[in-house]
């Protein structure tokens, strides 16, 4: 058998009641047979102190899944350039205008490289626990909005790592 990658975000009052609700979510989309190449294969989460940096997290995740030195981030359009060039795109609703992003491709910093290196042996096990960090800012504050959770109480989580398939 084989192992998938995964990201799940998860909501709580703590990573535990977040963790549990995830796993408990993933079983209820993809069953109770295992090998769903999900979150609902893990038993447990290693709590990672979250870096302080300014690029998403989610894209350092993906760097420490594909054990990268390099990270793609995204930057908009600017005017005149080929909208074929992007790759990703998103609607703004206040400018109500599609957005286009371009890849651009950098090293990735020594401090983030050292903290993809330090999870290697948590999210190389399909076996093992799963990587968590705390979102935090603008991130988390997007993630609150877009699930309606204004105004209720807890915290945001970001779960990766690979499940057996």
């Amino acid at each position: 058998m084989g192992a998938y990658e995964f990201l799940t975000y998860g909501f709580g009052k703590t990573a535990q009641a977040a963790f549990s609700q995830c796993v408990k979510d993933a079983q209820y989309e993809h069953g109770h047979g295992g090998y769903t190449g999900t979150i609902a294969e893990k038993h447990s989460f290693v709590m990672v102190a979250t870096p302080k940096t300014r690029l998403d997290l989610v894209d350092l995740a993906y760097c420490a899944l594909g054990d990268a030195d390099h990270i793609t981030t995204y930057r908009d359009l600017k005017e005149g350039e080929d909208p074929k060039k992007s790759t990703r795109q998103q609607w703004d609703s206040g400018k109500q205008a599609m957005i286009y992003k371009v890849p651009v491709r950098k090293k990735l910093p020594p401090k983030l490289k050292a903290w993809s290196d330090k999870l290697q042996p948590i999210i190389d096990d399909k076996w093992g626990p799963a990587a968590c960090v705390e979102v935090t800012g603008k991130a988390a504050k997007e993630y609150r909005d877009r699930r309606g959770l204004k105004g209720k109480r807890g915290k945001v989580f970001l779960f990766f790592g690979l499940a057996s398939s």
